[in-house]
């Protein structure tokens, strides 16, 4: 049975870690995604973790970070450096400052830590906010023992155990992100950009290209001056179109604009089945001898639906609604497959439906 209210589509914000900018726009935009259907924040902790667990977790982090970057201004203040900004500073300039002021044995840790701090805070501002909305904070990753021996290693040794464990990490991640959008809950999974490629292939052979949408915000900066880790390290064809550089006053609003807008038109969320079906549908049956059912969405658009019981007999009716120009999609809801044709009540869409002869 089709579920009138199937999930809105999985937004994908894809990041830099360190930065602050893409939590701060879902963090702006949590009214929207409330009204919207939205029931999830997932992000990259272990799978095990509660959600007190994973704010306990970000708590203590933001806590032991904020005493390391005390503690290291005052031996700035020691050594005659004041006010200095070490949030903005090249990484490879604070970590070689950590090490001659700060620590000759830690400075790569403490440097990568405070970088990551202003991040740090954000992101558990979000998911503060978002509980004030009944908008849930869910952990997809791999299980804590091997995400915490992985993410115990520096930044420079991480990536060795990052790149073994990215394939199992990515099928975790995909598998709980489908487990919530077929029980009907609406996801928002904040991830690093890192993981475009694979993620978005792996959502894709599971047939769910129309159920996602993705982003990848970044500010003009750079984690290291030395390298632009936007066009070596996050450039691909799967981001093409979908990375926004937040450099002007009004990227933000815009983009954020530009979410909502594909969300609305993604989210199938239909009020519900018209019983006797209306005269469009009942044409679609007579032709091709199916069981279209009609079913409201928002706004008074009526689509056909038809639970798919055969691929090669599904590509046929494609073709075939082709000739006469009209537009058809394959969709998930509940794990089931449909052979949608929307908006069978518009008139030119009517018109060409008659046609079928």
């Amino acid at each position: 049975m089709i579920n009138p209210k199937a999930a809105p589509p999985i937004v994908v914000m894809f990041e830099r870690h360190w930065e602050v900018e893409p939590k701060t726009i879902l963090n702006d935009m949590l009214p929207q995604l409330f009204e919207q259907g939205y029931d999830y924040i997932c992000t990259e902790a272990p799978c095990d973790f509660d959600e007190g667990r994973i704010f306990s977790s970000i708590t203590l982090d933001i806590a032991q970070t904020q005493q390391y970057h005390e503690q290291a201004q005052a031996l700035l203040v020691k050594a005659g450096i004041k006010n200095a900004n070490l949030f903005d500073m090249c990484f490879f300039k604070l970590f070689n400052l950590m090490q001659q002021k700060v620590s000759s044995q830690d400075y790569i840790k403490i440097a990568e830590k405070i970088k990551e701090l202003p991040a740090a805070i954000a992101c558990k501002a979000l998911f503060e906010n978002a509980l004030k909305w009944a908008i849930n904070i869910k952990a997809v990753d791999i299980e804590s023992n091997k995400h915490e021996k992985m993410m115990a290693l520096d930044i420079t040794q991480r990536h060795v155990l990052i790149d073994k464990n990215e394939k199992a990490r990515i099928a975790i991640m995909t598998e709980n992100l489908l487990k919530l959008h077929a029980q009907g809950k609406g996801v928002v999974f904040i991830c690093g950009a890192a993981h475009a490629n694979n993620l978005m292939e792996k959502l894709t052979k599971h047939n769910m290209s129309e159920h996602v949408v993705y982003y990848f915000p970044h500010s003009p900066k750079r984690y290291d001056t030395r390298c632009d880790d936007i066009s070596k390290c996050f450039a691909s064809k799967v981001l093409e179109g979908h990375t926004f550089c937040l450099n002007e006053p009004d990227a933000q609003i815009r983009l954020m604009n530009r979410i909502l807008s594909d969300i609305k038109r993604k989210n199938l969320q239909y009020k519900e089945e018209v019983s006797q079906g209306i005269s469009h549908s009942h044409w679609l049956n007579e032709f091709f001898k199916l069981n279209f059912r009609a079913f409201i969405r928002p706004g008074f658009q009526a689509d056909a639906l038809w639970q798919v019981e055969s691929n090669t007999l599904k590509e046929q009716i494609v073709q075939t609604l082709k000739k006469v120009k009209i537009l058809s999609k394959t969709i998930t809801l509940a794990g089931v497959n449909y052979l949608v044709i929307p908006n069978i009540n518009h008139r030119i869409v009517a018109e060409n439906i008659r046609k079928l002869k």
